[in-house]
């Protein structure tokens, strides 16, 4: 790889496991002239050890993310967040000898720096577009006792230099890329962060986005509102239904309103996320709001009633 990498992450954590849905994604960002960075989640197919990699994606599905890559001239990258993999530091024995590796000459060290060399080859021949690692690591504290996870990054480093590959450390102390897009800098989930980095065409999109935004910031407000009449008519007998009965109205014509956001949102990301994963999201936005109209609407049935 002679050309400067331009990671773009694709942070997989907690996305369902849809293999059409995750290769969509890697050509949506390599058409874009980035490269992806993925994070797998514990779900890349490491064959070191068949046992850690029982729910990981086929590799089939690898080789079509690998073919988007190499079809648009991008680079794969692999970010890990410990210095073995998570399906591998996730096990008992795994973990004690990477924990247990403080010595960069004793046989711990040697074995984690062996299980590095080995998993970074296997990745090299699942994704031969494979261009570096990105390494998630924090800063370790001045004066503090010798971290040994900072002794399993250099092993890891080394791993890659002895590959040919970058690695690419993400730590802001450590920062090697200075144009490294983080996933700390996006916002909601992945479908959103792909809108507001630009990888889709059309407008729809970030209108819905921005209506959905609005709803939102509008409902918690009228949410607000509707507390301070409870509030407000609870302590003073004499205050006026008005408010109260006013207040709940507005609240229930809000959250009347928000279907057919749900539409429009549904519409605008058909051919580029899992509309299930969509309609998921947009009930976690929906839904403590109904909760609170619910909740303060027997409340003010409740107030009015005893007066």
């Amino acid at each position: 790889m002679t050309r400067a990498l331009d990671p773009f992450v694709l942070d997989l954590r907690g996305v369902p496991v849809r293999a059409e849905r995750t290769v969509e994604l890697v050509r949506l960002v390599c058409a874009r002239g980035f490269d992806p960075a993925i994070d797998w989640a514990g779900r890349f197919p490491w064959g070191v050890d068949g046992r850690v990699s029982s729910d990981a994606y086929p590799q089939e599905v690898v080789a079509a993310i690998d073919r988007q890559a190499r079809d648009r001239g991008r680079a794969l990258l692999i970010v890990m967040r410990d210095p073995i993999p998570v399906g591998y530091s996730a096990r008992v024995s795994y973990r004690t000898v990477w924990k247990s590796s403080n010595g960069s000459d004793s046989t711990l060290s040697r074995l984690v720096a062996k299980l590095q060399s080995d998993l970074i080859d296997d990745a090299a021949g699942l994704m031969p577009t494979l261009a570096g690692i990105v390494a998630v690591a924090r800063s370790q504290q001045r004066d503090s006792a010798p971290d040994p996870r900072m002794r399993a990054w250099e092993s890891l480093r080394d791993a890659c230099a002895a590959s040919q590959l970058s690695f690419i450390c993400a730590d802001p102390g450590l920062r090697t890329a200075p144009d490294f897009r983080d996933d700390e800098d996006f916002v909601g989930g992945i479908e959103e962060r792909v809108v507001l980095q630009g990888l889709v065409d059309g407008v729809h999109i970030v209108e819905a986005h921005r209506a959905l935004r609005a709803w939102r910031s509008d409902a918690w407000q009228l949410v607000g509102r509707l507390h301070e009449a409870v509030t407000d008519a609870t302590c003073s007998p004499t205050a006026a239904d008005d408010r109260l009965v006013d207040s709940v109205t507005r609240l229930r014509l809000h959250v009347r309103a928000f279907p057919p956001l749900v539409r429009d949102v549904d519409v605008a990301y058909r051919r580029v996320a899992d509309s299930d994963a969509v309609r998921g999201h947009l009930r976690r936005v929906i839904a403590p709001v109904r909760e609170q109209l619910s909740t303060l609407a027997a409340r003010v049935s409740v107030v009015r009633s005893a007066r």
